[in-house]
C-alpha cells in the first residue's frame, strides 16, 4: 500500500497541511522543530488510532483549537484506492471513517493500514541480545 496524500487539521503545530506522496522513498527534512515527526506520529495515529509519543489524544490538538483531524489517501498493492479519516475532540471522543463510511469499532480497522515504527527507543531490538529481539517478535 502506497501513501498517496496526507491532511492535518488542527494537528499538533499543523493548523492545515496537505502533503502529497510519491511513490518511491519520500525524505522529510528540515530544522529542529518544524513537526517532522509530528508527521509520523500522524501516520501512525491514522494506522492504529493511537500515539506513539502521549497517552492524551487532549494533547494532539494545536494550541486554542477544539479538534484535530487526519485524512490520508492510499493506493493498494491492486490499484484500489482507499480512504481513512480519524477526528478527535473532547466533546465527541474519536470518530474514524474507511471510504466515507463510518467505523464503530477500531478493532475491525487497526490493520488496515500496514505501518512499522522503528523509533530511537527500539534500538535494543537490533543492538542487544537476543533475548529483546524475541521479545519483539513475539
Amino acid at each position: 500500500m502506497v501513501l498517496q496524500k496526507l491532511q492535518l487539521t488542527n494537528f499538533r503545530n499543523y493548523n492545515r497541511e496537505e502533503i502529497d506522496f510519491r511513490s518511491g522513498t519520500n525524505i522529510l527534512f528540515g530544522r529542529n522543530g518544524q513537526g517532522k515527526t509530528n508527521i509520523l506520529e500522524s501516520l501512525y495515529y491514522l494506522a492504529l488510532t493511537k500515539s506513539f509519543r502521549t497517552n492524551s489524544d487532549q494533547n494532539l490538538i494545536l494550541t486554542t483549537e477544539k479538534y484535530f483531524r487526519i485524512g490520508g489517501e492510499f493506493k493498494t498493492e491492486k490499484g484500489r484506492k482507499l480512504s481513512s479519516s480519524i477526528a478527535y475532540s473532547a466533546s465527541e471522543g474519536k470518530r474514524l471513517n474507511l471510504n466515507n463510511q463510518k467505523i464503530s469499532k477500531f478493532v475491525d480497522y487497526i490493520g488496515t493500514i500496514p505501518l512499522v515504527l522503528l523509533a530511537p527507543s527500539d534500538l535494543g531490538i537490533s543492538q542487544d541480545g537476543p533475548h529483546q529481539r524475541r521479545q519483539f517478535i513475539d
